[in-house]
Parts: structure tokens; sequence; C-alpha cells
């Protein structure tokens, strides 16, 4: 079995797939370190909100039954991870999505192309995640500026439904790759066994997997030999 060292970086508009990069490259890590205090911050702010609101949600807590899932970004995905298993009926999200003392802190949300760059100067080959998920117009106006930071590629499937139903969103994504000659990859974004059964569509490990092909042009592309 082959490994290929890779990593998922949150960015101000969306995510950026890193491949082949070198894991002990001291500055991506310093980079995805400060980045997971920062939102370690935001989900303290969200447990005292909630526990102002009645539910007695602390991050220890969190931390201790959702191992593998520190981070949050808005509420409903806080919802589906933490408060289903605090027994909070599905009806109590819209009510306290409106609720304005819910709002969480805003956190310095690492740019995109710096992601970009981050990568590319750890030896790795930069693909922008599932673009129909994020800031899609945005995403797609900055794409000359993403290639210029050294993206090599453009993500088509994640196992998500949401880009099929709209084959405009997969024609686009095709053009533009073929405009900037960026590699179609795909992948499950598995994000561990709690979220399988919650995200749409197909996440499952190993399932929606690239093509070799195309793994062997990201090897070569991020420079690796």
């Amino acid at each position: 079995m082959n490994v290929i060292p890779a990593v998922e970086i949150e960015t101000d508009t969306g995510e950026i797939l890193g491949y082949f990069v070198n894991h002990k490259d001291k500055n991506l890590i310093k980079m995805i370190q400060d980045h997971a205090k920062r939102n370690e911050g935001k989900v303290k702010d969200w447990c005292r909100k909630l526990s102002r609101e009645g539910y007695k949600v602390s991050l220890e807590e969190i931390k201790r039954k959702f191992p593998a899932k520190g981070r949050i970004n808005s509420f409903y995905p806080l919802y589906l991870l933490y408060l289903k298993g605090y027994g909070a009926p599905l009806s109590l999200v819209p009510k306290l999505r409106k609720n304005k003392n819910l709002k969480p802190i805003d956190i310095k949300m690492i740019p995109t192309i710096q992601a970009i760059r981050a990568v590319k100067k750890a030896g790795g080959a930069p693909v922008l995640a599932h673009p129909w998920v994020d800031d899609l117009e945005h995403n797609f106006k900055m794409m000359g500026k993403f290639v210029k930071a050294g993206l090599v590629g453009i993500e088509a499937n994640n196992g998500d439904r949401a880009p099929f139903k709209k084959k405009s969103v997969e024609k686009q994504i095709r053009t533009i790759a073929r405009k900037y000659n960026l590699l179609l990859t795909s992948g499950s974004d598995y994000h561990g066994e709690d979220l399988v059964k919650l995200m749409p569509g197909d996440h499952r490990l190993g399932h929606n997997n690239c093509d070799e092909n195309v793994v062997k042009l990201l090897k070569i592309r991020s420079g690796v030999r």
C-alpha cells in the first residue's frame, strides 16, 4: 500500500487540498496549528453561549465524545455533531440559528492564496476542494490568481450529490480545468464515521477514488521524485 501524505486546509473562501506535502514542513505545521487554536476559541465561544441558553455543553466533553471533531464553522454542524448527542430535537435548530445571542465570534481565516503557497512550499500539489460547497463565484473569479500561486487541480467529485444536481456547475468546473490546465480530482471527503451518515451523498472511506493516472500527475506536478 502506498501512502500519500496530504492535508486539507480551511481557508477564507473554501478549502485547499495538498497532496504529496512534506508533512514535517515547519511553516505548514505552524500555519495549521495556529488556525486550529483560533478555531478552538470559536468552539469555546459556542459552548459558553449555548450554556447560557440552557445547554450544558463543554469543550472538554466535546473533545471526549468526538475526539476527531475539534472544530465547527456554523451552527448546523455543531447541532449535528454535538447537540444531537445531548438529546436536542431537530426542531430546535431554526430557533437557535435565529438567536442573535448565538452568533459565533469571528476568527481570522487563512487566505486561500496563502494556503496554496504553503502547500507548494511544502513540496505538495495544491488542489481546490469541492468548489460548489464554498464561495463558488469568488473562487472561480480568482482562479487565475490561484493558478499563479501554484494551484494544479480542482476537485470534480467528493461524493457529494450537490454538483451533479446542477449540471451547469459540473460544466463550469470542466471548462475552468481546460482553461487553466488543471487536473480533475475526486475523493471520498471522509471525515470520520460520525459524518458518513450525516453528510449527503457517499463519503465512505475508499469510495469515489481518484484515478491512478491523476494521482501520478499530481505527484509529477508536486515535484516529488
